[in-house]
C-alpha cells in the first residue's frame, strides 16, 4: 500500500496464485469500507466511497512515505502535522472540524 513502484509497476491488486486480493487491495478496502460508513452517517458528502477513499489513501501515502524519509524529524509529526492535514481532508469531505476532533479524541482514549 505504502510502496513506491517503478513506472508501469502497478498491479491489479490480485494474488495471481490465488486470484484473492493482496494485502495493499485488502487495506485499501477498509478504507473504502470507512468512507463508506463515514457517508452513511452523513459525516462525508454523498459521493463514490471510492472516491473519498482514494484521497484518503493519498493523503495517508505522502504521510508515511515522507515521515519514513524523515522529513518530518522537527515535527511532533502526528500533532502538527498528521491530525491538522486528517482533519482538514475530513472536513472538505463534508465533516466538520468539531466532529473530526472528536473522534480523533476517542480513538486516543
Amino acid at each position: 500500500m505504502f510502496g513506491l513502484p517503478a513506472s508501469g509497476g502497478h498491479r491489479d491488486g490480485a494474488d495471481p496464485a490465488t486470484e484473492e486480493p493482496d494485502v495493499s487491495q485488502r487495506a485499501y478496502g477498509h478504507l473504502v469500507d470507512a468512507a463508506g460508513r463515514a457517508a452513511r452517517a452523513g459525516r462525508f458528502r454523498d459521493q463514490a466511497s471510492g472516491h473519498a477513499a482514494a484521497q484518503l489513501w493519498s493523503m495517508l501515502h505522502g504521510y508515511v512515505t515522507l515521515e519514513l524519509s524523515g522529513h518530518f524529524d522537527r515535527f511532533d509529526d502526528l500533532a502538527q502535522v498528521f491530525i491538522p492535514m486528517a482533519a482538514n481532508l475530513v472536513a472538505g469531505l463534508g465533516d466538520t472540524p468539531d466532529r473530526a476532533a472528536r473522534s480523533w479524541d476517542r480513538l486516543q482514549g
